[in-house]
């Protein structure tokens, strides 16, 4: 079979790149369902997105965002 690259992370165990400006995230939420096209991960994990889950429910895109962006907040906002 197709290696998928690693299993996605918890936003939790997201690693930053050590720095000392603020935190930041750039976040692509994917379609109901996930990405299909295994070139779409591939040109993501290229850029150096890393792959995230949710779980294992299937989120309206809508949710999804609202919910990644209340978890971005958290992580962003911890200190170190």
């Amino acid at each position: 079979g197709r290696e998928i690259g690693p299993a996605p992370l918890r936003m939790t165990d997201i690693e930053f790149p050590k720095s000392d400006k603020p935190r930041r995230l750039l976040v692509a939420v994917g379609p109901e369902g996930g990405w299909t096209e295994p070139y779409e991960l591939d040109m993501f994990r290229d850029k150096g997105f890393q792959q995230i889950t949710l779980g294992t429910r299937v989120l309206r895109s809508d949710v999804a965002v609202v919910s990644l962006l209340s978890l971005a907040h958290e992580v962003c906002s911890k200190s170190e």
